[in-house]
């Protein structure tokens, strides 16, 4: 399993298990009726109280997060996340309207000093007495079970996530939690959720809360644009390069780097939603983007040439963005939803604070034919930004409901919450060092803000609310860091540590294999380090 599969993965852990813990919590607000105690059986009385079995009963978060580790396929990962919810669902409406409650009182923790007594006594003071029939406790440990038999898993991985299972539903009596009635109810519930999840999930693959396409429709006017980008294609032979240019001081080499990265990233949405157009025009459209953009990288590219300066591969942010565009669906609706909006949100922030910051101060290194080839690069971006404005407003205005929260929890976007500021740090870190302002980039975040004011249709989008919160966020630490530049506090010492640990990360975890497999050119030294393995 990869890096970014693992933090995928994690991520709807989290989304998961923070449903299950709010739609619980919720539940133990002042319910629809009193709380009833359940008639208490001979074995009731007769199990004991045992505090260190407050570590098993525990333990349940733990044994989740690694059975979503062992599930082998994203489908099973849907199925398991989506019986969680959906159990934790119909608990919690037993639990509202017919609440029921248990009597601690008749075995109460002992007033002895351990370390199990103090967590027995924390667990009963954050988790009252009542949401006993059924136990969600044990539908969630019972589900988990159900998951890894059906993963195909070796046997120990299945037996023993069994066992812990077990070990979890038994524990809700010892802890005093929960009936003898209790644990076969759970069970019960977990066994529906279960056929219910594997038959509704059968027949798909698609992301998670995503719904099929049905090929991605062109805005109206892209038989024009698509004619005036064909009339405006170059190819970087037109450039009148010198021979040589003179080396790079590190910090520019590092920045332009970065931004071969970032174009990079640029050309994969490109080809991405060309994936998912319906038309032929639209397909190629983002044929031509694409390779623009890819076209741009090789600008950089060309500058580090000529300077004699090696290219290097993605940092930590950007690898992971990769990995990102090969988990994406293009036949899912939200993915190329997040896609469409994302291109024009960032292209944004970035062209409007980077491309005019390297045309103003640092053109020099590539001299008149870096001039000509940033002239080109944003006369290219006009148009992908144009375009991409008009078919991101289309899909919002056309979202029902259901699709806008599927869009707002869709783990796609999540992981962006992740990647997209790392690769601003990365970005701006490396810019810092050339002298960056970072007011500059003010305009750019104020012109997506008036975006709400001017399109009726964003200002009802979950979706565009996020990136409203990445704009607010980035606006206050552009604000910020301009703040400390001012005051001279922000030299940037421990910030470049952390972005060159960031990059030295990516390569260990990534490598060639990322760049080979998304076709990035390798450098002499990345295909000596690829060679190496293979001569011995």
């Amino acid at each position: 399993m990869t890096v970014f599969q693992l933090l995928r993965r994690y991520l709807v852990f989290c989304l998961v298990m923070g449903g299950v813990g709010a739609a619980y919590m919720l539940s133990k607000l002042p319910q629809l009726a009193t709380p009833s105690l359940l008639p208490m059986t001979a074995l009731d009385r007769a199990i004991p109280l045992i505090p260190a079995s407050v570590w098993l009963y525990s333990s349940l978060t733990l044994l989740i997060f690694l059975v979503f580790v062992a599930l082998p396929s994203w489908l099973e990962v849907r199925r398991f996340a989506s019986g969680l919810l959906l159990a934790t669902v119909c608990a919690t409406t037993v639990f509202v309207l017919f609440p029921t409650t248990f009597p601690r009182e008749q075995f109460p923790a002992a007033s002895g000093v351990s370390v199990s007594l103090e967590a027995l006594r924390s667990l009963r003071e954050v988790d009252s007495a009542s949401n006993c029939l059924p136990s969600l406790h044990v539908a969630l440990a019972s589900l988990c079970a159900l998951a890894l038999r059906r993963s195909g898993r070796g046997r120990g991985v299945r037996w023993g996530g069994g066992i812990w299972a077990l070990g979890i539903v038994l524990a809700t009596l010892t802890t005093k939690q929960h009936y003898l009635i209790d644990l076969p109810a759970g069970m019960l519930l977990a066994g529906l959720v279960d056929t219910l999840v594997c038959r509704a999930l059968a027949a798909t693959t698609l992301a998670c809360f995503a719904r099929p396409l049905g090929g991605l429709q062109a805005p109206q006017g892209v038989e024009r644009l698509l004619a005036a980008v064909r009339a405006h294609q170059w190819k970087l032979e037109e450039i009148a390069w010198p021979e040589q240019v003179a080396p790079l001081a590190k910090p520019l080499e590092a920045f332009l780097n970065q931004l071969v990265a970032i174009e990079e990233l640029a050309g994969e949405s490109f080809a991405f939603l060309g994936r998912a157009a319906g038309s032929e025009d639209l397909r190629e459209l983002y044929r031509l983007f694409a390779a623009e953009e890819r076209r741009h990288a090789e600008v950089f590219r060309e500058v580090l040439r000529l300077s004699g300066a090696t290219p290097a591969g993605p940092g930590l942010g950007a690898a992971l963005q990769l990995e990102l565009f090969a988990a994406l669906d293009p036949q899912a609706d939200v993915d190329v939803q997040l896609v469409a909006l994302a291109i024009p949100v960032f292209e944004t922030f970035l062209d409007g604070g980077i491309i005019p910051f390297l045309q103003e101060h640092h053109a020099a290194c590539g001299g008149e034919a870096l001039q000509s080839a940033l002239a080109r690069v944003c006369h290219d971006e006009r148009s992908h930004l144009a375009h991409n404005w008009r078919l991101a407003r289309g899909l919002l205005a056309d979202m029902p409901a259901g699709a806008q929260l599927r869009a707002a929890l869709n783990p796609h976007l999540l992981v962006g919450v992740l990647t997209i500021p790392m690769i601003a740090f990365e970005t701006f870190v490396r810019a810092l060092r050339l002298g960056f302002d970072f007011s500059t980039l003010l305009p750019a975040f104020d012109k997506l803000g008036r975006q709400r004011s001017r399109h009726p249709e964003l200002r009802r989008s979950a979706l565009w609310t996020w990136f409203e919160l990445f704009a607010l966020v980035g606006s206050s630490a552009s604000l910020f860091c301009w703040w400390l530049q001012r005051r001279g506090w922000l030299t940037g010492q421990r910030l470049r540590w952390l972005a060159t640990g960031m990059g030295w990360l990516a390569r260990r975890l990534f490598g060639p294999r990322q760049l080979r497999s998304h076709g990035w050119p390798l450098s002499t030294k990345v295909q000596a380090r690829a060679l190496l393995p293979q001569t011995g």
